[in-house]
């Protein structure tokens, strides 16, 4: 599967903040797990808000269609002033910061996308720039709020620093090469020893920004929306993870695919998952497993009894199983080859 280098890049920032970026929406194959939310927005979570659609203030995009009509009192844009947002100005110096951090990653962003033209990856720089970039009225809005915020101060000086370093690192640096894959590793510790923003910050800077409801957990956090169900505790309480349709809660915390359940693998930390399933006694009467590994292919049963005589499979004489299809196809499915013996 091809990745564009700003997609993989830009993952650092997702992994160290906890956000569930964006996908890539190019026609190349990527996957949603590869893109990036762009760094200006505040979603951190599954939400994809905040993605500039590369309207301007005529209402017609970079590409001369015409886009939301600012008239229009259906049109909602982010505030773009502390006046308008209704937010006190903080301190100056975690605004100027923000900032800063957000150029610098602008300029990563620039210097990327021109690699993901040259590559092929996009037409032309400016499909690549909407796709990244946020709207400057939502940077400048997530700055006045994040200002009145001090507890982050050491943690905007230390993005600054980090995406200062990574911008001049990769700039000299061949696309796609060795040395600029070492830039992104090296940017990914320096990420590392920041911290995180915290979520009731993140929370703020989406609710006001964005007109992202926060969700409260029943232990009274405050936490930005689509933070919920999506299998990471973030409550307290876990409240978080709790009702969420086609999950099943972990007592321990988070929540899994309710099809992992009774899959015969531990998926909760504390095994719940596999509790109160239905069981497979094996021949021998010394042990059982979950009937979802029985006929699955391993054999689990220290007498191997789990996969013999199992409809439309062949065991092997190892004791594991293989579809009957796979028989005499040429391929040594079975490791010790049985499957392709007497054909």
């Amino acid at each position: 599967m091809r990745i564009s280098m700003l997609g993989a890049g830009l993952m650092v920032v997702c992994a160290v903040m906890g956000m569930a970026c964006k996908g890539d929406s190019s026609d190349e194959g990527t996957a949603t797990e590869t893109g990036t939310t762009p760094m200006g927005t505040t979603d951190v979570g599954p939400t994809e808000s905040g993605m500039t659609d590369g309207t301007t203030e005529n209402g017609t995009t970079d590409d001369g269609t015409t886009g939301p009509n600012p008239s229009d009192p259906t049109t909602e844009d982010p505030p773009t002033s502390g006046t308008e947002t209704g937010v006190e100005t903080g301190d100056p110096k975690l605004e100027e910061a923000y900032l800063e951090w957000q150029k610098q990653n602008g300029d990563y962003i620039a210097y990327n996308c021109q690699c993901d033209v040259d590559t092929g990856f996009y037409d032309n720089i400016n499909d690549c720039l909407q796709n990244y970039l946020p709207t400057p009225a939502l940077v400048n809005c997530n700055a006045e709020v994040i200002s009145g915020f001090p507890q982050v101060e050491f943690i905007l000086q230390c993005y600054v620093a980090a995406e200062t370093k990574h911008v001049q690192c990769i700039s000299t640096k061949e696309c796609e090469s060795g040395a600029a894959y070492d830039c992104e590793s090296t940017y990914y510790d320096d990420f590392q020893g920041c911290g995180v923003i915290p979520p009731d910050v993140i929370a703020e800077m989406q609710n006001v920004c964005e007109g992202i409801m926060p969700f409260i957990c029943m232990s009274g956090e405050k936490l930005p929306g689509g933070y919920q169900c999506d299998y990471e505790q973030h409550c307290m309480d876990n409240s978080d993870e709790k009702s969420c349709p086609g999950q099943y809660t972990c007592p321990s915390g988070g929540s899994i695919p309710e099809d992992y359940k009774c899959d015969g693998g531990d998926d909760c930390q504390d095994g719940s998952d596999e509790q109160g399933c239905p069981q497979y006694m094996c021949a021998d009467g010394m042990m059982t497993i979950s009937e979802a590994l029985h006929c699955n292919g391993p054999a689990d049963c220290t007498d191997k009894s789990d996969e013999k005589n199992c409809p439309d499979r062949f065991t092997c004489t190892n004791g594991d199983s293989v579809p009957l299809d796979y028989k005499c196809d040429s391929f040594n499915d079975c490791s010790d080859n049985s499957d392709e013996m007497g054909c």
